[in-house]
């Protein structure tokens, strides 16, 4: 029996994010090509999730944030797959 608020669930998911952000920071900062691939695979994962659950649940929106929130979400997916399909085509 959990309140609407749950502080044990958002302290969890918080650290949870900032283990996600080191993880890009890391790859970012020493562009190890593994590291950066599974790091880039690891944000599509979260941002390709987050996309599908607001894409489907706009409801109660004003038609401004229906279409606006989508289009931002999807820059988040469009960029680390772009890089991606960079760091597969690039050797070095």
């Amino acid at each position: 029996m959990l309140p609407p608020y749950n502080e044990h669930l958002m302290r969890d998911l918080g650290a949870a994010t900032l283990s996600y952000v080191l993880v890009l920071a890391v790859a970012a900062v020493t562009m190890e090509r593994r590291l950066v691939r599974t790091a880039l695979v690891a944000n599509l994962v979260f941002t390709v999730s987050h996309f599908v659950f607001h894409a489907t649940h706009l409801g109660g929106l004003p038609r401004a944030d229906a279409i606006v929130q989508p289009l931002v979400l999807a820059v988040g997916i469009v960029i680390p797959a772009a890089l991606l399909v960079l760091s597969v085509r690039l050797r070095s």
